[in-house]
C-alpha cells in the first residue's frame, strides 16, 4: 500500500480534496481555487497496478470487466474515497479526500497551534481562536463548496438547514473531542470546532472558604460567566473536584457531555439531554435517583430556576450554571426569569439557599494566554438577607467588603503583572475606581502605569 499511500499525503500536502489519474493524460489535482494540470502522465500498465493495489480482491474482477469501483480507503493519513473503473478507451482512478478527513486534517493544524476553537464556513478560509483571538489558521486552504455541508449531513443527528443552530459532539483524528455549533444561511453552512480538553485542571485560586461548600450537605452553589468565557470547563473543574472528595451519587443534567471526568470515589451518572431537552423536568426526574449532589450545566428559565430551588429543599447540594459578568449580574438575571407575581417567593427561596456563587471573566494575559479573574461570593447570614428582601446591591457591598470581587481580581493581576492595565480595565465595572486603586498600590513602582502589550 506505499504508493497509495504516498498519494494520499501528496494531496494534503498540496492542500487539495481530489486527485484524478487517467492512463496515457495528464494527472488533475482539484483545490478550492479549481482544477490544476499536475504535468504527469501513468501509463495505462502503472494505472492497473496501482488499482490492483487499492483494490481488495473480491473486487478486482469487476473492476476488471468494467465496473465501477467505489470504496472509502481508511490509512494513517485518514480517510479516503476511491473510485476507479476501465473501459476499452482507458482507465483512471480518483482519489478524494473524505469531508471528515478535510475537518480533521484543519482540526489537527488548530490543536498543534494550540487553538481552542476551529471556525469554518462553506468557500471561505479557515480561521482558529486562540486564547479568546479569532486568525487565520496558517495557510490552510479555503473550504471547498459542499465540504463543510456534506460534513454536517453525514455526521450531525439533524443537520439545521431550516436555519436553526445545531450542536453536536464528534471525534476527530489528531485532533480529539470537539464540539460542533452549525448554523445555516444563505451561502450555506458554518460551523465553529470547540476542541475539548482531555481534562481540566482545577482552579487553585478559589479560597478555602469556598471550596469547602462542595461538602455541604444542601444548598445551592451558582458558576457564572457569560458565553466563551469557559463557564464548561470551570464547571467541569468543580464536577472533578466533587467527584474525588466526596463519596456520593452524583448526577449531571447537561445538553452534551462534553469532557470526561474520572469517578474517583463517586458514583457518577451523567444524563444527556440533547440541545431540546428539558432541563426542569430532567432534575425532577433525577431527584428520584435520591443523589446527594447535583450538577446542572445551565439554568435558562424559570422550570429549571424551580426545579433547583426545589433539589436544594430536598436535601441536594445543586451546583448549577449561569449567566453573568459578576455574582450580582447573575443574581438579577434569575430572577429575571420569574414573572413579578412569584418574583418575592424567588427571592426567599434562593436566600434560603443559596451558599455561594463564583463568577468568571477570561481576560488575555501579557504572555497571550488568557488568565482567569473571578469573583467570589460564600453566603452568610447578612447576604441572606440581603438576597430574601431583593437589595443584591449589598450582595455586591459584602463581596466587595471581604475583597473577593471581579474588581478586586482585576486589580490583583495588573499588579501581579500578569495583564496589562488597558486589558484589566476592560473588564472592570467602575474604571475610575478601577484605575485609581491600582495607582494606590503601585505608588511605590517606579515610572508611569504603561498600558503593556
Amino acid at each position: 500500500m506505499a504508493q497509495i499511500e504516498a498519494l494520499f499525503e501528496f494531496l494534503i500536502h498540496q492542500g487539495g480534496y481530489e486527485l484524478f489519474i487517467p492512463s496515457d493524460d495528464n494527472c488533475q489535482l482539484t483545490d478550492a481555487t479549481g482544477t490544476h494540470p499536475l504535468n504527469q502522465v501513468m501509463s495505462a500498465r502503472e494505472v492497473a497496478a496501482l488499482i490492483h493495489e487499492i483494490l481488495p480482491v473480491s473486487q478486482r474482477d469487476a473492476w476488471s470487466t468494467g465496473q465501477r469501483v467505489e470504496l472509502v480507503q481508511r490509512t494513517g493519513a485518514g480517510e479516503f474515497r476511491v473510485t476507479a473503473e476501465q473501459s476499452e478507451e482507458a482507465s483512471w482512478i480518483r482519489v478524494a479526500r473524505t469531508p471528515r478527513n478535510y475537518i480533521e486534517h484543519l482540526a489537527a493544524m488548530a490543536r498543534e497551534a494550540g487553538a481552542e476553537e476551529l471556525l469554518l464556513a462553506e468557500g471561505a478560509p479557515a480561521f482558529q481562536r486562540r486564547e479568546g483571538v479569532t486568525e487565520r489558521l496558517g495557510n490552510a486552504p479555503a473550504m471547498p463548496d459542499g465540504m463543510l455541508a456534506a460534513f454536517l449531513r453525514q455526521e450531525a443527528p439533524t443537520p439545521g438547514e431550516d436555519g436553526s443552530p445545531r450542536r453536536f459532539l464528534t471525534s476527530l483524528a489528531c485532533a480529539g473531542r470537539a464540539r460542533v455549533t452549525s448554523l445555516w444561511g444563505e451561502a450555506g453552512p458554518a460551523a465553529v470546532f470547540r476542541l475539548l480538553p482531555e481534562e481540566v485542571s482545577l482552579p487553585d485560586d478559589l479560597p478555602a472558604s469556598f471550596r469547602e461548600l462542595i461538602h455541604r450537605r444542601s444548598g445551592l452553589v451558582l458558576v457564572a460567566a457569560q458565553p466563551g468565557q469557559g463557564l464548561t470547563t470551570l464547571l467541569t473543574a468543580l464536577l472533578c473536584m466533587v467527584a474525588a472528595a466526596r463519596v456520593a451519587h452524583i448526577v449531571t443534567i447537561e445538553d452534551l457531555v462534553e469532557i470526561p471526568v474520572p469517578a474517583e470515589n463517586a458514583l457518577l451518572t451523567r444524563c444527556v439531554l440533547g440541545t431540546d431537552g428539558r432541563r426542569g423536568e430532567a432534575i425532577l426526574a433525577a431527584m428520584t435517583l435520591m443523589p446527594e449532589v447535583l450538577f446542572v450545566d445551565e439554568i435558562p428559565d424559570a422550570a429549571t430556576l424551580w426545579a433547583c430551588l426545589d433539589a436544594a429543599r430536598a436535601g441536594i447540594l445543586v451546583i448549577a450554571g449561569c449567566h453573568g459578568v459578576t455574582v450580582q449580574a447573575a443574581l438579577g438575571r434569575l430572577l429575571a426569569l420569574v414573572g413579578p407575581e412569584t418574583r418575592a417567593e424567588v427571592h426567599e427561596r434562593l436566600g434560603e439557599a443559596l451558599l455561594g456563587a463564583v463568577a468568571q471573566t477570561l481576560c488575555r494575559g501579557k504572555d497571550g494566554k488568557r488568565v482567569a479573574a473571578r469573583e467570589v461570593l460564600v453566603v452568610m447570614p447578612a447576604t441572606s438577607d440581603a438576597i430574601r428582601s431583593g437589595r443584591l446591591e449589598e450582595v455586591a457591598d459584602g463581596i466587595d467588603a471581604v475583597g473577593f470581587s471581579l474588581h478586586d481580581a482585576l486589580v490583583r493581576l495588573v499588579v501581579e503583572e500578569k495583564v496589562s492595565l488597558a486589558e484589566a480595565e476592560g473588564h472592570a465595572i467602575d474604571r475610575r475606581r478601577f484605575r485609581e486603586e491600582v495607582s494606590q498600590r503601585l505608588k511605590r513602582v517606579s515610572g508611569p502605569i504603561g498600558a503593556g502589550p
